[in-house]
């Protein structure tokens, strides 16, 4: 059984509370599945249990080696987000050329020019705009409309894609 089948746990612990040998099968084997306290308080009083000191060893060991997966797993995940971090904040602090005959990839005319009141904006994936051509705008922040546009196409093309696999 999955983990969240709660239906189908509830339905066998049901069956086991009046059966002590299933009860000792389910504490040793119930694992982390579900919460051993529904089982436990399911118990009826002064029912004489089979090897029910080992089974609630075992149970305790389970739940404690996945207490220290799920530790293990934050600690990774907060190492890896870390390291991203720290490798974009180094890629965004890179400087980059531009060259004299850059072009504006709105109108596609010469972006960087002797008119000192040209304002031009670059993005970090390279691409260049006169500041009066990039009318995008997320969040009131400029967008760059080439990648944006291939992230928007990319997001319908997968959504035509999932549509046609229903039909």
């Amino acid at each position: 059984m999955e983990e969240g089948d709660d239906d189908m746990w509830e339905l066998l612990i049901s069956l086991s509370v009046n059966r002590p040998e299933f009860i000792t099968g389910l504490l040793k084997n119930v694992g982390t599945h579900i919460d051993p306290t529904k089982l436990i308080q399911r118990i009826p009083l002064k029912t004489q249990i089979p090897d029910l000191g080992n089974s609630l060893v075992k149970l305790l060991q389970d739940y404690r080696l996945q207490v220290n997966l799920r530790e293990g797993c934050k600690k990774i995940l907060v190492k890896d987000s870390q390291s991203l971090m720290e490798k974009l904040h180094r890629k965004q602090k890179r400087g980059v050329c531009i060259e004299d005959d850059a072009v504006c990839k709105a109108c596609g005319t010469e972006a960087v020019g002797t008119d000192e009141n040209s304002k031009f904006i670059l993005f970090f994936c390279g691409h260049i705009y006169h500041e009066h051509c990039c009318s995008l705008k997320r969040n009131n922040v400029y967008v760059c409309r080439l990648c944006y546009a291939g992230t928007k196409s990319k997001r319908i093309e997968g959504s035509t894609h999932r549509l046609k696999k229903l039909m």
